[in-house]
């Protein structure tokens, strides 16, 4: 499990970097969107619904990948570059 959490705005510019902790009290709708993803995992976890289903004989074992293409503003690249070195110390 992580220690460190980072945070992006929907554009990819760094939203908040910090330990998970800190992170979360200081913003209330990020701690709530948390409690629901564990309550959510929880309720999988209880139905079952996180199994895999059985592949019938002849299906191809390997699937084609979607492709997809998109650009990244030159912002959000200096923001990331700029916090890469602080997740490795």
């Amino acid at each position: 499990m992580s220690d460190y959490m980072i945070a992006l705005n929907s554009d990819g510019s760094l939203r908040s970097a910090g330990p998970i902790e800190d992170e979360l009290e200081a913003n209330p709708e990020l701690e709530k969107a948390a409690k629901e993803d564990i309550q959510e995992t929880k309720e999988q976890i209880s139905t079952g619904e996180d199994k895999v289903e059985e592949t019938k004989p002849g299906n191809s074992l390997v699937k084609d990948e979607e492709k997809s293409e998109g650009r990244i503003s030159k912002r959000a690249m200096f923001s990331f570059f700029k916090y890469v070195p602080l997740l490795f110390s």
